[in-house]
């Protein structure tokens, strides 16, 4: 069974969060800096010629880097903002995988979910929280340390010359 091409599906994902975000706020959150990041991360992503997983990673660490963009902004008014993966969940788009993937139990982003809605991860706002390889209880009983160390984020470290 051939997979759909997804090529075109990154820039829609990346964009759709920015379009959720705005439409959910009852006033604007997306200032200028966030509108270019995303714009920039847009630009970033693979359109391969042909069929493959190319854009996949690219497009998940826009959204990533969106949602650490978006969690500053909104910080202060008391809004926390997390970017959750589900992990690989079984549907149509991943069903050619095969019965031999790493298959992650559908509930557990729903479970996440709820206890990121329960108010007491907000101090990990704009982390990245995986569903099934992510803790939430001992990432919240460590929230001090994984803030202080930068933890749970996408970044570009640089050795000291």
């Amino acid at each position: 069974m051939s997979s759909p091409d997804r090529s075109h599906s990154s820039p829609a994902a990346v964009a759709g969060s920015a379009r959720t975000s705005r439409a959910s706020s009852p006033q604007p959150v997306l200032e200028s800096e966030t509108a270019d990041l995303l714009r920039d991360a847009l630009d970033l992503l693979p359109r391969p010629r042909r069929h493959g997983d190319t854009h996949n990673g690219p497009s998940k660490a826009a959204l990533y880097r969106f949602g650490e963009a978006l969690a500053a902004q909104v910080v202060e008014r008391g809004i926390a903002v997390f970017t959750i993966s589900p992990g690989l969940v079984r549907t149509a788009l991943t069903e050619g995988l095969g019965d031999d993937a790493p298959w992650t139990p559908p509930s557990l982003a729903p479970q996440l979910v709820r206890a990121l809605a329960s108010g007491r991860a907000d101090r990990l706002t704009g982390r990245y929280i995986h569903a099934e390889h992510d803790d939430i209880d001992d990432l919240i009983a460590r929230a001090d340390e994984i803030v202080a160390n930068d933890l749970n984020a996408i970044r570009l470290r640089r050795t000291e010359v």
